[in-house]
C-alpha cells in the first residue's frame, strides 16, 4: 500500500509538471506566431462564407408546355412485282412496277400519310384524293426514290408484313441486280457499308435468332419490323398469312389474290385500279393491327 501511494503521488508530480511547462509554452510569442490559429484570417472557408445569389432561371417552368410526343415514325412498304405465268417474284428477273407505302407516327395528332410510286407515265392510274402518287420513268429511278422518301420522312421504323420476300428485301435484292447496295442508304449512316446489310445466318446465331423473330435486315440507326414474325409471338395460330391474323384481330375478311391475278390486272388499264386498292388495303390492314 505505501508503494503504491508513492507512486500516485509521483505520477500527479509528474502531471502538474507538464501542464505548466504546456502553460508557459502558450505564454511565449514565438508559440503563437508559430502554432496558434490566427484570429483574422484572410481567406473564408465554404461554409462561413455567404452563398452566391441564385441567378434567375432563363425559362419559367411553372409556365412552360411540356410536349408529351414521342415523335416515333414507322414507314410501311408494299411492293407490285410483274411475274411470269404462276411463278412467285424472283428479284433476278421480275422488275419492281409499283411502291405502296404508308407513313405513320405514335403521335395522336398525326394523320397516316398514304403514297405510291409507279413506273409509267402520269395517268398510269387513276388520279386519286387518298394516296399520293408520284411517278418514275424508269425502275431505277424507282429504287432511288425509295431511298429519297426514307432519307425525307426519316421513320425511326422500316417495317412490312413479309420484309424477305416481299418488302424492303426484295427491293434490296434488286437493287443488288441494279448494282446499287440498298442497304447503308437507307439508314442513317449512309457510310455504315459493314453494319448494314442483310445477315448471312451461317455461323451467326444473332442472325438466326433475327430470322426466326424481327428481321434479317440490319440498319444503323432504324429498326426493322417483319410483322407477320412480330404476330407470331402475340398471336397462337395455325396460319400467320395477313387475312388470318385480320380476322382474328380485327374481325373483318380480307380476300386473297395470287400474284399471276395482280399481273393480269395491272396489265389492263380498267382493272389496274383494283392492284392499287388491293396494296392500299394491305397496308391499311396490318398497319391498323399493329395499332
Amino acid at each position: 500500500r505505501t508503494v503504491q501511494r508513492s507512486q500516485l503521488k509521483r505520477r500527479r508530480v509528474s502531471w502538474d509538471k507538464t501542464v505548466d511547462i504546456e502553460a508557459r509554452l502558450a505564454d511565449s510569442m514565438g508559440f503563437r506566431e508559430k502554432f496558434a490559429t490566427p484570429e483574422n484570417k484572410r481567406h473564408k472557408s465554404q461554409i462561413e462564407a455567404v452563398s452566391p445569389a441564385t441567378p434567375a432561371p432563363l425559362v419559367d417552368l411553372g409556365s412552360a408546355k411540356v410536349s408529351t410526343s414521342s415523335h416515333l415514325s414507322m414507314l410501311c412498304l408494299e411492293l407490285f412485282v410483274e411475274t411470269r405465268q404462276q411463278l412467285r417474284p424472283d428479284p433476278e428477273h421480275d422488275t419492281i412496277l409499283g411502291c405502296f407505302y404508308r407513313l405513320m407516327s405514335a403521335d395522336e395528332d398525326w394523320d397516316p400519310v398514304t403514297g405510291c410510286i409507279i413506273v409509267g407515265p402520269p395517268g398510269t392510274v387513276e388520279p386519286s384524293d387518298v394516296v399520293r402518287q408520284h411517278f418514275v420513268a424508269s425502275e431505277l429511278i424507282l429504287v432511288k426514290s425509295v431511298v429519297r422518301l426514307v432519307r425525307d420522312t426519316d421513320p425511326d421504323i422500316l417495317a412490312g408484313y413479309e420484309v424477305q420476300m416481299a418488302s424492303w428485301g426484295y427491293l434490296s435484292a434488286r437493287a443488288a441486280v441494279l448494282d446499287i447496295n440498298l442497304c447503308p442508304l437507307l439508314s442513317r449512316v449512309p457510310a455504315s457499308v459493314k453494319k448494314s446489310k442483310v445477315a448471312d445466318e451461317e455461323g451467326n446465331p444473332g442472325a438466326a435468332y433475327d430470322a426466326g423473330h424481327t428481321s434479317e435486315i440490319s440498319l444503323v440507326g432504324r429498326n426493322v419490323f417483319n410483322i407477320w414474325r412480330l404476330m407470331r409471338s402475340e398471336l397462337a395460330l395455325y396460319s400467320y398469312t395477313l387475312e388470318n391474323v385480320v380476322r382474328t384481330v380485327l374481325n373483318q375478311r380480307r380476300p386473297h389474290f395470287s400474284y399471276a391475278t395482280l399481273t393480269s390486272w395491272w396489265r389492263l388499264a380498267r382493272t389496274r385500279s383494283q392492284v392499287v386498292e388491293h396494296f392500299v388495303g394491305q397496308l391499311s390492314a396490318y398497319t391498323e393491327v399493329m395499332t
